[in-house]
């Protein structure tokens, strides 16, 4: 067992125990979810749920666990450490090859502010997506952002094979490696394209370009069959945090407010980036498109990609990663 495996789930033991002890001052009746996050911006519907009590008041107490990395969360997955993430369709393809039966239940896509970017390093001389042949691209290796740089990438006619990708997993130091220097590009997600921008970097092209970005909720099918309504409440809740973002109308100022103004929220937040550096982002939140789940067409886009590219190693059927029963009914967004 490796260095950085054991150190996780030892940490992962530690939130769970603390986990616990929240269960226990008030909250022995409420069924519990345990979901994963990353410090993408993407994930504002869960907080902003939390942070407003929504989770709890529809009846499911929610624990989250922010990680660093993609990799990180697959970890906690592989620990039996989480019921469920917020991630990515390429995440529930790589868990459910490695044994870990995860299915998506919703997904989640913002309107106007793109999820990634492919930034250049404020040291490159880099200033369109066209001048990328041969140059030095930092991705988190098979994951979503693997995907959606092959993707912009294909959009502008370039093979993925005249560039060379570095694999830095963790997007805060794929952020700092690329504004040091020591990468002539970088793909990378809100808010950390608003921080690299922030620092001189200059965004060449951004998934805005693609039809599809496959970012998703997924959970375990041992705790679909296990807490099917404590699912359906937590994506209820969800909806009403997507409800609350879309009501803000882009106030970045209403947007931090909202997350800060609960106290474990800040505290979660706080572990992802100081909170000086959070209120200085200034970026302005997106709209959120109604709950539904991948189509069998956006499903295919992302599952022949991982097979093609050795992500995955065996056909898997649209119906055994993708389930849209657990989505509350809504009306159509815009």
């Amino acid at each position: 067992m490796s260095t950085r495996y054991r150190m996780m789930v030892g940490l992962l033991w530690l939130l769970l125990c603390f986990g616990a002890t929240l269960r226990a001052q008030g909250q022995e009746a409420l069924p519990v979810l345990r979901v994963g996050v990353l410090p993408v911006l993407n994930t504002l519907p869960i907080h902003v749920a939390q942070a407003k009590g929504y989770f709890e008041d529809a009846g499911v107490f929610v624990e989250l666990f922010p990680v660093g990395s993609a990799a990180d969360l697959r970890l906690a997955l592989y620990s039996d450490a989480l019921d469920g993430i917020q991630a990515d369709l390429v995440t529930a393809l790589v868990m459910n090859s490695g044994g870990v039966s995860l299915r998506v239940v919703r997904h989640n896509k913002m309107k106007k502010i793109p999820f990634s970017a492919m930034v250049a390093s404020p040291w490159s001389d880099i200033d369109s997506a066209e001048e990328l042949v041969g140059a030095r691209i930092g991705i988190s290796q098979n994951t979503v952002i693997h995907y959606l740089t092959d993707q912009m990438l294909t959009s502008t006619a370039i093979d993925s094979n005249l560039v060379v990708y570095e694999d830095v997993e963790n997007v805060l130091s794929r952020l700092y490696i690329l504004v040091r220097g020591r990468l002539d590009a970088a793909t990378l997600p809100q808010p950390h394209i608003k921080m690299a921008i922030d620092a001189g970097g200059r965004v060449l092209i951004d998934d805005s370009v693609l039809d599809y970005v496959p970012e998703a909720v997924s959970f375990r099918v041992d705790v679909l069959a296990d807490k099917p309504e404590a699912v359906r409440t937590f994506l209820l809740a969800y909806e009403q945090g997507v409800n609350a973002i879309n009501d803000m109308n882009g106030s970045s100022t209403a947007f931090q407010e909202a997350l800060y103004q609960d106290e474990s929220t800040r505290s979660l937040l706080s572990t992802q980036m100081p909170p000086e550096l959070f209120f200085s982002l200034a970026v302005s939140v997106p709209k959120f498109l109604p709950a539904s789940v991948p189509s069998e067409d956006e499903f295919a886009s992302v599952h022949d990609w991982a097979l093609v590219n050795g992500v995955i190693e065996e056909t898997q059927v649209y119906e055994d990663v993708v389930d849209g029963a657990y989505l509350p009914e809504v009306s159509d967004g815009e």
